[in-house]
C-alpha cells in the first residue's frame, strides 16, 4: 500500500476513533449529571440518545416538548422563564449529536405568547423552530 493510501485508511480510523471518544465522553457526561427526561417517567436522557444514534433512518430530529400538559404544573414554564438559553443550547447539542435535520420546541399558546420574543432571538441562525 502507497504511503498515501496508509494515511488515508490511518486518518480515517483516527477520526472514527476520535468520533467513539466523543459519543463515549458526551453520553457519560449526561449519565454522570443524573439527565432525565421532564415528562413524568424519568427516562434516562443518555439511554434515549444512544438508542437514536444508532436508529435507523435517513432523518433525525429533535423533538422538546415544552408544552407542560400536566394539570397544575409549571415546570416548563420555570425553566423557560429562568434558564431559556440553556434549554436552546441543550436542543442544539442534541441536534449536533445526533446528526438530526432540525429540531423543534413544542410549546403551548400561553407560554408562546409569554416566552416567544425572548426564544425567538436565541434561535436566530439555528436549526431550531418553535411551533404550538
Amino acid at each position: 500500500m502507497p504511503f498515501s493510501g496508509f494515511m488515508r485508511v490511518y486518518s480515517q480510523k483516527k477520526i472514527i476513533i476520535n468520533l467513539k471518544i466523543f459519543v463515549n465522553d458526551i453520553l457519560s457526561k449526561i449519565q454522570q449529571a443524573g439527565l432525565v427526561g421532564r415528562g413524568g417517567a424519568g427516562f434516562p436522557v443518555a439511554k434515549k440518545w444512544a438508542a437514536v444514534k444508532v436508529a435507523l433512518g435517513d432523518k433525525k430530529y429533535v423533538v422538546s416538548n415544552a408544552s407542560e400538559g400536566e394539570p397544575g404544573v409549571a415546570k416548563d414554564g420555570y425553566i423557560l422563564e429562568h434558564y431559556p438559553d440553556k434549554v436552546i443550547n441543550g436542543v442544539k447539542i442534541a441536534i449536533d449529536f445526533l446528526s438530526a435535520e432540525k429540531g423543534y420546541l413544542f410549546l403551548n399558546h400561553n407560554y408562546y405568547k409569554k416566552f416567544h420574543k425572548k426564544l425567538a432571538a436565541l434561535l436566530k441562525n439555528s436549526k431550531i423552530e418553535i411551533f404550538i
